[in-house]
């Protein structure tokens, strides 16, 4: 989950068929959809914030660990939204998690992981050189912020729609 959540809507084909019969061309629709995607993602992003940890104590630098060099609060402040159309299929995604910097430490944190001291355990095909010092738990924050908000984001979704849909009729003197 800390590589992002996709959410999958169905049935927009149809929003898309009403709205050219409202005359409604296809930019404006697309215009449409992705701020109510995006407003339904920043209801999810916003859940995600603020269950995402923060560290509190210093770890100092140390530059061979990504981890050891962002400053407390960098999780929270780089979980991002991204709206995207795949073109082969006119279908579009919502794409709600942490930033490239951060990615590493929400992957660690929600799923937990290995300490490891003198190098890796495993590289790929044998065992690597790495002493194992014990597990990390997991403490999911994505998917239990996901499971308490999708309800709130797809109200958001849908009051988006409804909202820029009455908009655009009104344009068109209705």
């Amino acid at each position: 989950m800390a590589d992002g959540l996709e959410i999958e809507l169905i049935g927009f084909d149809k929003l898309d068929a009403n709205l050219r019969e409202l005359e409604l061309d296809g930019a404006t629709g697309e215009r449409i959809l992705r701020k109510a995607l995006r407003a339904g993602g920043e209801v999810v992003q916003a859940a995600i914030v603020e269950r995402a940890p923060v560290r509190t104590e210093g770890l100092g630098g140390n530059s061979a660990n990504p981890a050891y060099d962002l400053p407390a609060g960098a999780l929270k402040s780089d979980i991002e939204v991204h709206v995207t159309k795949d073109k082969e299929t006119n279908s579009f995604a919502v794409y709600i998690g942490s930033g490239k910097y951060t990615k590493f430490v929400a992957t660690l944190q929600e799923y937990g992981h290995n300490m490891v001291s003198g190098g890796r355990l495993f590289n790929w095909r044998k065992r690597g050189k790495g002493r194992h010092l014990g597990f990390v738990p997991a403490r999911p924050f994505v998917r239990p912020a996901w499971d308490e908000s999708q309800d709130a984001a797809i109200e958001a979704i849908e009051e988006s729609i409804a909202t820029d849909i009455l908009k655009e009729v009104q344009k068109l003197g209705g």
